[in-house]
């Protein structure tokens, strides 16, 4: 089964940002810090199977510009074939 790394984001067209693979480096005060490559259409994401699916989420929540902070909405392992529900514009979930 494939997965796609995503997170959830109101605003876009199905209510998540999806990993597409890539990102770049950035260094601050204290450490390196992951910048993700995302999209907003399914489309344009990446699949793994579920072991990497997890390590790569894993890597972004620990090493994300939002790692650590209250509130930061994780990113997530899902099976690709997951629908997620559409949320209108400015109906924050």
């Amino acid at each position: 089964m494939d997965y796609l790394v995503c997170r959830k984001a109101p605003a876009s067209p199905e209510g998540c940002t999806f990993f597409v693979g890539g990102y770049s480096v950035a260094k601050s005060r204290q450490q390196r810090v992951l910048i993700a490559t995302t999209s907003l259409f399914r489309t344009g994401a990446q699949l793994y199977d579920e072991a990497t699916a997890r390590l790569v989420a894993g890597m972004l929540n620990d090493f994300g510009p939002a790692a650590g902070l209250p509130g930061a909405e994780p990113w997530r392992a899902l099976p690709a074939a997951v629908s997620f529900p559409a949320t209108p514009v400015g109906k924050g979930a």
